[in-house]
């Protein structure tokens, strides 16, 4: 199963399994990792790009499985949001096979 991130530009999730990044977004970007169904987890851990005069106080991450925008797989994550400075991560495991995404936003 892959595990493609998805970042602040509406048009990068299409981009997915191919997962490469929009070149102008600023936001959140996180790594992409593949696990087996069932195990190991894998790690996603989150970038925060473009914060200026601000601080960031945690990232939720959010699953988005199938059957969305040509998503196949599912997984479960946790934890569902990090405060720890100053990387953010969050444990991934998959489901079922194929690929599905994580969703990080910085708050």
């Amino acid at each position: 199963m892959t595990v493609c991130y998805t970042d602040c530009s509406a048009s990068n999730d299409a981009s997915c399994p191919g997962c490469a990044p929009a070149a102008s977004c600023t936001g959140v970007t996180l790594n992409d990792v593949t696990v087996s169904v069932g195990g190991p987890v894998g790690v996603v851990a989150a970038t925060v790009q473009g914060v200026a005069n601000g601080t960031v106080q945690w990232v939720d991450f959010t699953a988005v499985n199938a059957p969305i925008g040509g998503l196949t797989g599912s997984i479960s994550i946790n934890p569902t949001r990090d405060s720890t400075l100053p990387s953010y991560t969050t444990n991934v495991t998959g489901l079922t096979p194929g690929t599905a995404r994580v969703r990080g936003t910085a708050t």
